[in-house]
């Protein structure tokens, strides 16, 4: 179960679509981590017998919100005078994703049945900041191994060698992307006392200075200190 996430989660994290179109990479992105969901919801089913059965009132609560957002967007308009529906797309897709997620933390929790599957993730997650940010910083130095054209296909009119927004897109549309999902990669390094995780970590904080995202540098700061008072690290 847990091999088959990291592959998704993998797969989210790298995929794009190539082909010039308004959006190379969300919505493929997208299309991944739904099927990937609905692929692990049905292995569960197939599964069937479970370690755990989870009981949480706020996701419970996001499911029932969720769902009455899209009787609303969706359904509304049939019980009024006109009878037209509006399909709004960017209303229609964070439905889906949040109910493949909800589903998600339902199946992970249920099916994991030691230790060593959140440790295999969170070294997994570990390694995809780190490998991630060496990227980054390939790309703030010029060097970029697999768009060796540009990515002309996100800015037509070419990188901008001062904006490491643009520069630093790793494989997301824009660096404030990229320092979101480093600044979430971050704290899983802190977990391993090896020397590697270390060397990520830094690494995950040197991209981010390069990237110079307020906030994602703001909520590397917050896993740091998040990570000190659990261990006791700043308290005598």
């Amino acid at each position: 179960m847990f091999l088959l996430l990291s592959i998704i989660l993998i797969l989210c994290s790298v995929i794009y679509w190539p082909k010039p179109a308004n959006d190379s990479f969300w919505v493929i992105k997208e299309t991944v981590f739904v099927l990937g969901s609905l692929t692990m919801f049905a292995y569960s089913l197939y599964l069937g017998k479970n370690t755990l059965t989870i009981r949480n009132k706020w996701l419970s609560i996001g499911l029932l919100y969720v769902s009455l957002g899209f009787i609303w967007f969706f359904y509304s308009s049939f019980i009024t005078a006109n009878g037209k529906v509006l399909w709004k797309f960017w209303n229609f897709r964070p439905t889906i994703n949040v109910i493949c997620g909800i589903l998600l933390i339902k199946i992970l929790y249920e099916y994991a049945n030691s230790m060593k599957a959140w440790i295999y993730m969170a070294k997994v997650i570990a390694w995809l900041g780190g490998l991630f940010a060496v990227y980054a910083i390939m790309q703030y130095f010029g060097i970029e191994p697999i768009f060796n054209k540009g990515v002309k296909f996100i800015y037509p009119g070419g990188y901008d060698i001062n904006n490491p927004e643009i520069k630093m897109v790793t494989f997301f549309s824009n660096g404030f992307v990229t320092s979101a999902f480093l600044a979430i990669c971050a704290p899983m390094c802190l977990i391993f006392k090896g020397l590697r995780y270390k060397v990520l970590y830094g690494l995950i904080f040197l991209a981010l200075v390069l990237l110079n995202k307020t906030m994602a540098l703001g909520a590397f700061g917050v896993g740091l200190m998040t990570y000190l008072l659990m261990n006791k690290k700043w308290i005598k």
